[in-house]
């Protein structure tokens, strides 16, 4: 199978391609995903998000012969809460433009790391999601522009942790959503830190994604939703990376989410009763309609750690 500049990272970080889910590892969006993303889209409404950049929208050329895509403006995400929240640790942010003077561009170091991915750029030097022509081209789904709820332009990781036990049991936190509480993973996204950079660091370019990170960034999120500190030495093997679509991702600002399985010898560990995180049976997860409570693929998560 020939793998191109995009997703050369993928196949080192996660070599076995029966771990691969849609959109990772050069493999586009099946039909079936598709229309999952479009439910997605349908469903919900984020702050500030307006009009979705299609590939039929007038003023949009796709990136050719190297050169970048021409993004129309009227399409930015704007308002969003991160924002206020971001305290100078983000990415700025670059509004949709045809002409600025001086012209707005994306860091020179930042730039220069965007190209080395292999990921196509807008005139403004922003990243455009590696399947964008796909989800362009779709009717139901297009994309905002801009960096919408992200802090980082391009591709941020989240890690999502499967533990196990020799009883028989899987560590489950609830996690509140637009349809209430659910049982759910623990994890969340990765932070410069977890790959030993600083925040100047990665808004400079200089952003490492490593097998160590990924593992560092699930630890961190673990501990943080069930107060469970992993041993030393506990290994956390990926089990599963996808790159999915839903209402905050934008063009230029997307997650890659990896689940990693790290399995507990004896009994379940204590875990903080102020989290609300449980073990659960894992013979309990299908009989008591666990399972079908969960994000869909939160259930196909566990299910590549535990079948």
């Amino acid at each position: 199978m020939t793998i191109s500049a995009p997703f050369a990272l993928d196949c080192l970080l996660v070599p076995d391609e029966d771990c691969w889910g849609p959109g990772y590892g050069g493999r586009g969006y099946p039909s079936e995903t598709l229309d999952e993303i479009a439910g997605y889209l349908a469903e919900t409404t984020q702050p500030g998000y307006r009009a979705r950049l299609l590939a039929t929208s007038p003023g949009y050329v796709p990136a050719g012969r190297g050169g970048p895509a021409r993004v129309p403006a009227g399409f930015d995400a704007t308002g969003h809460p991160n924002r206020a929240t971001a305290r100078g640790e983000a990415d700025p942010e670059i509004a949709t433009v045809e002409a600025a003077h001086p012209p707005v561009r994306v860091h020179p170091g930042l730039r220069d790391h965007l190209r080395a991915r292999g990921w196509a750029l807008d005139q403004h030097g922003r990243p455009l999601h590696p399947h964008h022509v796909q989800l362009l081209a779709d009717p139901r789904i297009g994309l905002p522009t801009g960096l919408g709820y992200a802090w980082w332009w391009g591709e941020t990781a989240v890690v999502d942790t499967v533990v196990t036990t020799d009883t028989g049991h899987v560590l489950l936190i609830p996690r509140t959503t637009d349809q209430g509480v659910i049982p759910s993973l623990p994890g969340g996204y990765a932070l410069p830190g977890d790959e030993h950079r600083t925040t100047a660091q990665w808004r400079g370019g200089d952003r490492a994604l490593t097998i160590d990170g990924i593992a560092a960034a699930g630890a961190r999120t673990l501990r943080a939703e069930t107060g469970l500190a992993l041993p030393a030495g506990t290994p956390a093997r990926i089990v599963r990376a996808i790159r999915p679509v839903s209402s905050p991702h934008t063009l230029h600002a997307w997650t890659c989410t990896y689940t990693t399985h790290a399995h507990l010898p004896g009994t379940p560990p204590a875990l903080d009763p102020a989290t609300g995180a449980w073990w659960c049976d894992v013979d309990g997860l299908h009989r008591d309609g666990i399972e079908d409570r969960m994000w869909p693929d939160h259930r196909r998560a566990l299910a590549a750690a535990i079948e």
